[in-house]
């Protein structure tokens, strides 16, 4: 089955994209991407996932700043991918997965 994603100017719920990042800290890859999936077919565009993302990563106090520095460069990766022409999921499913990755390793 094809899925579809309609993208709306719209502003990601801070709860929304915070509970993802519980997620991540629970290191529940499974929940991760269907919570990332969830979004994009509620209509919210990558970019304005990103930019929440990025505004809440930025904010947390429980991450060190090495994890941070590197969760910041995948959002780049993940940007310039965009940017690029890459498949909207995909993009926001390896920010996700590799921030999974970042958060649940020792610094």
């Amino acid at each position: 089955m094809v899925k579809k994603y309609f993208f709306y100017n719209k502003v990601v719920p801070e709860s929304k994209v915070d509970s993802l990042i519980s997620i991540m800290f629970q290191g529940d890859l499974d929940n991760l991407l269907k919570g990332a999936e969830d979004l994009l077919l509620e209509g919210f565009s990558p970019d304005q996932i990103m930019e929440q993302y990025f505004k809440l990563m930025i904010e947390k106090k429980n991450i060190s700043e090495i994890k941070k520095a590197r969760i910041l460069e995948k959002i780049a990766l993940c940007d310039k991918g965009l940017n690029e022409g890459g498949k909207e999921d995909l993009q926001i499913y390896e920010l996700f997965s590799s921030s999974l990755s970042i958060l649940t390793k020792p610094d």
